[in-house]
């Protein structure tokens, strides 16, 4: 074993780019959700039930819509590591080319 550490910056980038798109798809899901809920108020506003169904669809959708940020989150860190990767990476190479200079 090595103590080299080794990024496939290219995977995390798509890592990132997956967690996006489930953000993404997640948000659409939370919209649909509370549009539906809406829609049913509208349909059945006496109904005794709805206001329960509508509580628990309510739940749901800031569930979905808090796991969608989370995921928004996720891809924002993967970016941001691969940026500080390459920094890090990049000021690396300039002090061993320095030092390669000097020998």
């Amino acid at each position: 074993m090595t103590d080299k550490c080794v990024l496939d910056q290219q995977a995390v980038l798509r890592f990132g780019g997956v967690a996006r798109q489930v953000f993404r798809d997640l948000d659409a899901v939370a919209a649909r959700w509370v549009w539906s809920i809406a829609r049913i108020v509208e349909t059945i506003p006496g109904s005794a039930t709805v206001p329960a169904w509508c509580e628990a669809a309510c739940m749901l959708a800031n569930l979905t819509q808090r796991g969608a940020d989370g995921y928004g989150r996720l891809a924002d860190r993967a970016e941001r590591v691969v940026a500080a990767f390459d920094r890090s990476d990049g000021a690396a190479a300039e002090r061993l080319d320095r030092l390669a200079v000097r020998i």
